[in-house]
């Protein structure tokens, strides 16, 4: 019965009652049934900051009820202090590392952005902050739209059984830099079994397409010089190339990171 309530006429506060005493004068009949069965608990409970909002109506003398939201003053403080209050940089570094190791590498790179101290971040965090902007970077540059003013150039594409797209664009100082772009829509039941394949780089050489007539041509070997993580490899893969080319190698490093829950 001790709760403030405010009142309000014409736009203007006319004056303020308990909610027991404006019961008492008005009868229960002005206010819901949900109002009702809340009076009882506020009262029975410990003292509350309550708001009950009015609106003006020809009945009840301009009064009715719009809304009853009691709170706790210790209840506000707390959620006002939870939700202002970040968490302690050494938090954000526990649980960045751990995204890492589970290959979620832009989600380790931004609670490491978080971090206030800057002091706090070892050699391994800005190697981490830096190939997330090198991956988050390609990652941009593969999903910019391909327009007439775009940079990206259609090579060709198919529309039979598997449908892709593939575009190319030449970077770098001198234009030497190639970067394809490959489109293909991929079932979500093929989505493992496709990354599996891809992790296991020994076995390149057991399925990538090559001939040995009417020339030699394909892929003489795939060896992984080496690997960080689950998925993150170094390997060199030898190509046969038809005479009077030279067989060739490259070195592969790959980078792959898990950021399908941002999608």
């Amino acid at each position: 019965g001790g709760i403030p309530l405010y009142m309000y006429e014409g736009g203007r506060q006319s004056g303020s009652k308990t909610l027991g005493t404006y019961l008492s004068q008005r009868g229960e009949t002005m206010l819901s049934p949900a109002v009702g069965s809340l009076v009882e608990d506020v009262a029975a409970a410990k003292p509350r900051k309550a708001s009950l909002s009015l609106s003006p109506s020809a009945e009840n003398d301009g009064m009715v009820k719009q809304e009853f939201s009691p709170t706790t003053q210790k209840e506000d403080s707390t959620e006002e202090s939870t939700a202002s209050t970040p968490p302690p940089d050494h938090e954000l570094i526990t649980e960045a590392e751990h995204h890492f190791k589970e290959d979620q590498l832009l989600a380790a790179a931004r609670l490491l952005r978080k971090v206030r101290d800057n002091s706090l971040l070892q050699d391994k965090h800005i190697k981490v902050l830096r190939r997330a902007h090198d991956c988050q970077s390609f990652v941009d540059s593969l999903k910019s739209p391909v327009d007439d003013e775009s940079e990206w150039t259609k090579q060709g594409e198919n529309h039979g059984r598997h449908e892709s797209v593939i575009y190319y664009k030449m970077e770098g100082e001198t234009g030497t830099h190639l970067t394809a772009r490959v489109e293909t829509p991929i079932p979500s039941t093929l989505l493992v079994p496709l990354l599996s394949v891809l992790n296991e780089s020994e076995l390149y050489k057991t399925w990538l397409p090559s001939w040995e007539r009417p020339v030699r041509l394909g892929v003489t070997k795939s060896e992984k010089l080496g690997q960080a993580g689950r998925v993150n490899q170094v390997l060199a893969v030898g190509t046969a190339s038809p005479w009077p080319l030279a067989e060739r190698e490259v070195i592969i490093g790959a980078w792959a990171f898990d950021d399908i829950d941002s999608c």
